[in-house]
């Protein structure tokens, strides 16, 4: 069997190292170009290199894959090596360059990668590091069937390693790479011998969707996508000269980690009040959303309601607004702090009615005896903390409370795309023509600025799917899209009309049984808007398509289509 190879760094020699001695045929060594190992000092070869030459074996030292790139001549260059090579597999190890899909396609059997550690525990960069700073009792060694691009596609072999205490980051290494030696040579010793490759049983990713009711969800986004007519529409874009794809993504996120967020709720002497935020507000809504909790909460005006965030002279502490946060965390840290606020205005509430704390409620902002009609409002309480005379014995004066919240675990906002594009083949031109969204975002705290933090992350997709790009002169690295008079942003032309609808589950994560919204848009546009349009060139051929789909590249893949080139 001849094999080519594909790596770095020490680990990926030692796997080299293992195939060769096993008697693989290796004609082709593909490895990263050298490299100072530190300022001012003399290139580095790459271990993998170093072997490849002691054995006489062929190097190759691509600065990328992509045709389409910067670097198009070591691309092809590389292209023209391996299908001269005609080899029966690539195998991958630390190489660290994404792998276009022309490189999938070549070999008989693919691409096979060894990733150091048991998925999905560790992916990416440094797993042997972030194993062990972890405290992992173990890891070990995966065997993937490789899709388009890295380190993802089905696991073929799993090999466990107990992490010794004494382990370091380089012995640890060490006996991963022999591992890793010994299960690639398997893997392959069975691919020669005529045995299929099957994916081996993963573990479980250790998460919990709490609650969604995901069918539901995408029910009502076929239903508002009208994707019963599609197939009409399709027809009617063809008799125009026009082609037309349709994509159905369900998007599903983590939101929200287990991290504190702070509020604090205090009164004034006069009964006015105000609300310290540790989220900062970024043009998401922040106030209106959190003047809303308090109105539902406490039954305070929002007009009434001083509103301060992100003072680090007066806030005690935030934990920044990301990861659709605000609500879900800071919301609830408010929503305690006015459970506390409750608590004490009850105790001072009964002196005032002169009746006992067990039989004093709250609702509608005030405070009343259950079973009468005698009642006062929480700002004549309020007033009242700050009159030693009106106060309960041992009670502290004032009216000023906080709250700190952290959830025990993310939360899972959810949700199905529908997106339509119609393509002009003449142009490459890629035209949004319908789009549709059904959301669960859990509770809805304010519908208006949720519709605007999905059109917000809609549009963020579709400019990054159809036009964003940062490009560089090659030779002088300058930049050529310094300025948004170079640089592609969606305006609002890009866009048809978005169709939304609501579909909470709340959760009973929080009191609020809020999710998030902030990335809902987002993640569901990206692959919405490639897919209709790598949809839409299917009957033509095209197989692969690299963001963004610009009229250029668009165009591009269509005459590469016509010609048989292999697309970039």
């Amino acid at each position: 069997m001849r094999v080519a190879f594909a790596g770095t760094p020490d680990f990926a020699r030692a796997a080299l190292a293992q195939l060769h001695a096993a008697g693989f045929e290796i004609p082709l060594v593909l490895t990263q170009p050298d490299r100072p190992a530190g300022r001012g000092m003399r290139l580095q070869a790459a271990p993998v290199k170093v072997w490849a030459v002691e054995h006489g074996v062929r190097v190759d030292q691509p600065r990328s894959l992509r045709l389409d790139g910067r670097f198009t001549d070591d691309a092809d260059q590389a292209r023209v090596a391996l299908q001269a090579a005609q080899v029966d597999v690539l195998v991958v190890a630390a190489y660290g360059l994404l792998l276009p899909a022309w490189v999938l396609s070549l070999p008989r059997f693919g691409c096979i990668n060894i990733h150091a550690s048991l998925l999905p525990r560790w992916r990416g960069a440094a797993p042997i590091h972030r194993a062990i700073e972890a405290g992992d009792l173990e890891t070990g060694i995966t065997i993937m069937q490789m899709d388009e691009a890295l380190d993802t596609g089905p696991a073929l072999r799993t090999d466990a390693l107990p992490i010794r205490p004494d382990d370091s980051t380089a012995s640890l290494q060490d006996r991963l790479a022999a591992l890793g030696g010994v299960a690639i040579v398997g893997v392959l010793g069975d691919l020669a011998r005529g045995v299929p490759l099957r994916p081996a049983p993963q573990p479980a990713l250790g998460v919990t969707y709490d609650c969604g009711e995901f069918e539901r969800c995408m029910d009502g986004a076929l239903r508002l996508g009208d994707v019963a007519g599609f197939a009409a529409r399709r027809e009617t874009s063809r008799a125009r000269g026009r082609l037309r794809g349709l994509a159905v993504v369900n998007a599903i996120e983590q939101a929200a980690g287990p991290q504190p967020e702070f509020a604090e709720i205090r009164f004034a002497p006069s009964g006015s009040v105000t609300v310290l935020m540790g989220s900062k507000n970024q043009g998401q809504g922040h106030e209106t959303t959190f003047k809303q909790i308090l109105h539902e909460r406490l039954g305070l005006d929002p007009a009434d309601v001083r509103y301060i965030d992100g003072d680090t002279d007066r806030v005690a502490f935030g934990m920044g607004t990301m990861g659709s946060r605000s609500t879900v965390i800071g919301g609830t840290a408010l929503w305690t702090a006015a459970d506390k606020v409750i608590a004490k205005g009850k105790k001072i509430a009964a002196r005032l009615l002169e009746a006992a704390e067990a039989d004093v409620g709250f609702g509608d902002g005030k405070f009343s005896v259950v079973g009468t009609d005698r009642a006062v409002t929480l700002k004549e309480v309020a007033r009242a903390a700050f009159q030693p005379g009106q106060l309960p014995p041992g009670l502290e004066p004032g009216l000023y409370e906080t709250g700190t919240f952290a959830p025990k675990q993310a939360t899972w906002p959810n949700g199905c795309h529908v997106c339509e594009v119609e393509i002009d083949p003449d142009t490459g031109e890629v035209t949004l023509d319908r789009y549709a969204i059904a959301d669960d975002v859990g509770t809805v705290i304010n519908p208006i600025t949720l519709k605007g933090q999905i059109h917000g992350g809609v549009a963020q997709g579709v400019g990054q799917a159809l036009m964003e790009n940062v490009v560089y002169e090659p030779g002088s690295g300058q930049l050529l899209t310094a300025s948004f008079m170079e640089y592609a942003m969606p305006r609002a032309d890009t866009f048809c009309d978005l169709a939304i609808e609501s579909h909470p589950v709340p959760t009973a994560l929080n009191p609020l049984g809020a999710k998030g919204a902030g990335e809902a848009g987002t993640v569901g546009a990206l692959p919405a808007v490639i897919n209709a349009v790598m949809d839409a060139l299917g009957p033509l051929g095209v197989r692969q398509l690299d963001m963004p789909a610009s009229s250029d590249r668009v165009w591009r893949a269509i005459q590469d289509a016509k010609t048989g080139r292999p697309s970039a």
